[in-house]
């Protein structure tokens, strides 16, 4: 990583996938993100995971256990590259004691 912030470029909107969003590549997809990532330059992806991306569940108001299930693989990918990567949470705001709590935790 560089050593000032004025060299970081920061990937501001970024998704990554997880074995339950009903991607057999979603690794590939992954990895290719990254690799973009490196060729360009990449400081920080600053990313999210939402839910079952449409796979069980509506990809922009997925249901409270999607929810939970990509802010889990989301998690996963910041202990994996926290180098990296950087989240956001994903929350569905028709579930608002569920929203409050994921981005408590």
């Amino acid at each position: 990583m560089s050593e000032s912030r004025d060299d970081w470029l920061i990937d501001a909107h970024a998704h990554f996938y997880h074995a339950a969003a009903g991607r057999s590549d979603w690794a590939d997809v992954n990895a290719a993100r990254f690799r973009a990532g490196e060729t360009i330059g990449i400081t920080y992806h600053v990313a999210s995971v939402l839910g079952s991306y449409g796979f069980s569940s509506p990809t922009y108001f997925p249901s409270p256990a999607d929810v939970t299930m990509g802010n889990d693989a989301m998690l996963d990918i910041c202990a994996r590259e926290p180098e990296r990567v950087r989240m956001f949470v994903t929350v569905n705001p028709n579930y608002t004691a569920h929203a409050e709590s994921e981005i408590r935790r």
